[in-house]
């Protein structure tokens, strides 16, 4: 259900190492084959003592056994209780891989029975088909033997296997294992920028564009003079739009008798080598699909697994980097919260486009899970305009001052549905401008709830090169700007509608001016009160008389505005501190007018 993080560079740890040549994968029958997702008892986290699959030829291969621990009954999920190992084991397991249930005491108390009874691996089934990060305990320093975690369907895969026979499973490191094994992982491929874009984004010839690129490894004994990268995008109908390859590239082999490092090429805008940018020329709404493999020159590859990388993006309605799939659900494959002691925990990704005034954003899904229910616990769902002037995640700038609330609503649960999306509808539209930067954010008070994120789609290598924020953290008023690093993307989706449609509240600030009120069309102004730049809200198009005039009635500002998605912005900071009038009056000799106060 849940993942607790212990630090942001926990986060990308975990995806160099579960991406790269560190796998668990079923070697027989061949129903069981192929790589799962999993996380894995690392020593260097002080709680095991497990052997460190960083270091290669550091492996465990051989048959599994589920344990018992003569328990009887079967727990919530429907699984045998003794299968929990709990307590000391009474089946053999000398030379087994060990199977066992996560459910009621310490995974480090799990394997250290099982280790006790011979042992020589061990592989944690979740109860959701999720990942968590496996502390020790007490008993993780007792442990010797490799322990990894894999979720609950392909779990259900490997249990259902073993009722039929043997099942065979790696796990470890594979770097000199094969004789030819090129590989490419997707922490280390560019992808799309966002996942989702809406239409109104994506209108014109160069709206989608964005650099490919991925990193090879060659993790076989052989040397390869010939690897090759293959590139490709397809579009909704399936026609391929981008047809491009890269290559021959000379690999050094492993040599596990040294301390020889891996040899890789890195495909990459700006290096050596490096495939040519793609931008969508005629944008048609639906599913596209992105698509890497690597080759060498005879074709063989003793591990062939992870020799293609594949990733979706779409055209459609709303905006988000998280995945969202073929019924057009949005994708959370973790839950997660931070470390340590805090008063607020908010997840947050950053939005920024040229053509941002096309658009509005009137809510956002997202999804949470508890340590015990959600019925009646508060999300606060919050956008803001990020004021803070900065170029990229290296500008010593960069900060969160300058956050300035547009609008929020609270979002409470009715009923205990975990890990399931819910809507959160701003209490007002919210206009965007062009090239602004925004942050959408879901918050907690209490510490033991966690918010739904995407781990599937991996922008580690997006956002080492664009140096953009994706999703932000933040823990008791402290932002990250990388937030549990970009292998670890916030599942917000945010809900657009076209900028004609933005609902333009009513100005309901109160008549202290004497000054009469004019209202032919609907007029509304933020931040209120302003210290540098006002935001204008006007049902009005195109350019537009305005006007500023003081408690006194003087003139202080007069020029021609031009409105873009019924907003424009002025810069007021020249303007002295009190309470102004701003008029607006239209080529047809509509007028209205709202109030501000200058800070």
């Amino acid at each position: 259900m849940k993942r607790l993080l212990l630090t942001s560079s926990f986060a990308l740890c975990m995806a160099l190492i579960t991406n790269a040549q560190v796998i668990v994968s079923g070697v027989s029958p061949s129903s069981v084959e192929g790589n799962y997702d999993f996380t894995w008892a690392d020593p260097a986290g002080g709680d095991w003592s497990c052997p460190d699959f960083n270091i290669p030829n550091t492996y465990v291969q051989d048959t599994l056994m589920i344990v018992d621990d003569g328990s009887t009954g079967n727990n919530p999920q429907g699984n045998p209780i003794s299968g929990e190992g709990c307590g000391p084991l009474i089946n053999d397991l000398t030379g087994k891989i060990a199977v066992i249930y996560r459910n009621t005491c310490e995974f480090g108390m799990k394997a250290r029975n099982a280790e006790a009874a011979g042992a020589v691996g061990v592989i944690i089934i979740n109860r959701e088909d999720e990942l968590v990060n496996m502390g020790g305990g007490d008993s993780g320093l007792a442990v010797t033997i490799p322990v990894v975690f894999i979720k609950a369907l392909d779990g259900l895969t490997l249990t259902g296997a073993m009722q039929n026979g043997p099942v065979v499973c790696f796990m470890g490191n594979r770097a000199g294992l094969y004789s030819s094994d090129l590989s490419v992982a997707r922490a280390d491929a560019l992808i799309a920028k966002v996942y989702s874009v809406p239409g109104q984004l994506a209108q014109d010839d160069g709206d989608i564009a964005f650099d490919l690129g991925v990193t090879i490894f060659n993790f076989g004994n052989n040397d390869q003079d010939s690897a090759m990268v293959h590139a490709t995008i397809t579009d909704p109908s399936g026609s391929v739009i981008y047809d491009e390859s890269a290559g021959p590239f000379s690999l050094v082999g492993v040599d596990t008798t040294g301390a020889s490092s891996i040899d890789s090429v890195i495909v990459m805008p700006g290096q050596a080598d490096s495939l040519p940018k793609f931008s969508l020329t005629s944008p048609v709404a639906g599913r596209y699909n992105v698509s890497y493999s690597i080759s060498n020159g005879s074709g063989v590859d003793d591990y062939p697994d992870d020799n293609e990388i594949t990733s979706d993006f779409i055209i459609g309605t709303d905006f988000s980097y998280c995945e969202i799939d073929e019924n057009d659900d949005i994708t959370a494959t973790a839950h997660y919260r931070p470390s340590g002691e805090y008063t607020s925990y908010s997840a947050c990704i950053a939005f920024r486009d040229p053509n941002a005034s096309r658009i509005g954003v009137d809510g956002l899904w997202f999804s949470a899970a508890a340590d015990d229910s959600l019925t009646n616990q508060p999300f606060y769902v919050k956008a803001f305009k990020w004021n803070d002037a900065f170029v990229d995640l290296d500008d010593p700038n960069i900060g969160f001052t300058g956050l300035e609330e547009m609008s929020s609503v609270t979002y409470t649960f009715t009923e205990d549905i975990q890990e399931t999306f819910v809507y959160a509808e701003f209490e007002n539209d919210v206009p965007l401008l062009d090239d602004t930067r925004y942050l959408f954010c879901v918050q907690t008070y209490d510490p033991t709830l966690y918010i739904g994120f995407d781990t599937k789609t991996q922008y580690v290598a997006n956002q080492a090169l664009y140096r953009q924020p994706i999703g932000i953290v933040e823990t008791s008023t402290d932002y990250d700007p990388i937030g549990f690093e970009a292998d670890a993307t916030p599942s917000l989706r945010l809900s657009i509608l076209d900028s004609s449609d933005i609902v333009i509240p009513e100005d309901t600030t109160p008549d202290n001016t004497g000054i009469e009120q004019m209202a032919s069309f609907k007029l509304n102004a933020y931040p209120n009160p302003a210290k540098d730049e006002l935001v204008i809200l006007a049902e009005v198009d195109g350019s537009v008389s305005m006007s500023i005039v003081d408690i006194a009635g003087k003139v202080v500002m007069q020029e021609q505005v031009s409105f873009k998605g019924n907003t424009t912005r002025l810069n007021i900071g020249n303007l002295q501190s009190g309470i102004y009038i701003v008029r607006l009056q239209d080529a047809d000799g509509r007028v209205s007018q709202t109030r501000v106060i200058k800070q």
